[in-house]
């Protein structure tokens, strides 16, 4: 759900990254510090993710967001409240700018 959310975004333009396996295993081991939550802080990123309990750690940055994972229908619904929410300006130039798997940009050959 987050990687097809993540592909809309990049489509759009934006430059969206995604945690990585290791921030994920390093994540989910106990007591582990979320490098995703510093990693928001230090590039001020909003964080978006499907998970309650992510949300629920007081670590956790301000802003972050919550999606359905369980509906399509609620991401399409998500995404311009997302944009609205945090003042992001599309820009029809920027469209397909960026690589939908990697995130860098897509310069003309």
């Amino acid at each position: 759900t987050l990687n097809k959310f993540t592909r809309w975004l990049r489509i759009l333009g934006l430059d969206v990254t995604l945690e990585t396996e290791e921030e994920e295993k390093e994540r989910t081991s106990i007591g582990g510090k979320i490098a995703l939550f510093e990693h928001c802080k230090k590039e001020r990123r909003t964080l978006l993710t499907t998970s309650y309990k992510l949300l629920l750690r007081k670590d956790c940055p301000p802003g972050a967001y919550l999606l359905d994972p369980k509906s399509t229908s609620s991401l399409e619904q998500a995404l311009p409240r997302l944009l609205t929410t945090h003042g992001v300006k599309l820009k029809p130039c920027q469209f397909l700018t960026r690589c939908v798997v990697c995130n860098g940009n897509i310069v003309p050959v």
